[in-house]
């Protein structure tokens, strides 16, 4: 009986963990610090909207005074700032998206070598297929995080388009009413609506879990086929 207790623990909990580990070693993803610092670099390097003096935006602005034939921003015909700030987040959420991409990539292989350790583990084999089966395996996951990512966006775009259009370049006096805008404009925007990913998408982005399941189930038959046929003889 101990040693059955010990062959379980083995499958349940230090095989799983080990497979982990060495899939975290063999494909190692960079740390969160590391993963925003050079984001970050990336981010100042193709153009900074916080700086004044960026060269990016400073050709962007040279052009739009040039365009209208004014001197200053606050003649422009539309908020200077919300526009600097779209093509802001147009820019970093373009970089964002290309490093988010990398580091997915990373975590879909070590994924994987969890997925092939399910053909050798029927305890991983399961878990693996019941992570999809309820919409928590990793690829749901990835889903869930591109469309976060994406109204995220759009809601920033619709709220730098609102300053755009509504908010003056000039700030008000001292004193006087700020610059703001009517509370009717936040309620035209959508809420975020999830749409699930279905099991048969997961099955397809995701295919060993459910074939590793399908083994073990033709293991567990075969199994139970051969001693019934030993009980019968004997």
């Amino acid at each position: 009986m101990d040693l059955s207790y010990r062959f379980l623990a083995s499958f349940i909990i230090v095989l799983p963990k080990g497979v982990q580990f060495a899939a975290q070693n063999l494909f190692p993803a960079p740390s969160r610090i590391a993963f925003e610092t050079n984001l970050e670099k990336d981010i100042l390097k193709s153009g900074d909207s916080h700086n004044p003096d960026d060269p990016y935006f400073r050709k962007i602005k040279d052009s739009l005074l040039a365009h209208y034939k004014v001197k200053t921003t606050d003649e422009l015909p539309f908020n200077y700032g919300g526009f600097v700030m779209k093509e802001g987040e147009k820019i970093s959420s373009q970089i964002y998206i290309s490093h988010q991409k990398e580091l997915q990539s990373i975590y879909n292989r070590q994924q994987t070598l969890t997925d092939i350790s399910g053909l050798i583990n029927p305890a991983i084999a399961v878990k693996n297929f019941s992570m999809i089966a309820t919409g928590t395996d990793f690829f749901s996951y990835t889903q869930f995080q591109k469309q976060a990512e994406k109204y995220r966006y759009e809601m920033a775009q619709h709220l730098n388009d609102l300053q755009i259009k509504h908010i003056s370049n000039i700030k008000p006096e001292k004193g006087g009413p700020p610059a703001v805008i009517g509370k009717d404009n936040w309620k035209k925007f959508p809420d975020f609506n999830y749409q699930y990913t279905s099991v048969t998408d997961s099955l397809k982005a995701q295919p060993i879990p459910a074939a590793a399941l399908v083994l073990w189930l033709i293991i567990c038959v075969a199994a139970i086929e051969i001693s019934g046929r030993k009980l019968k003889l004997i």
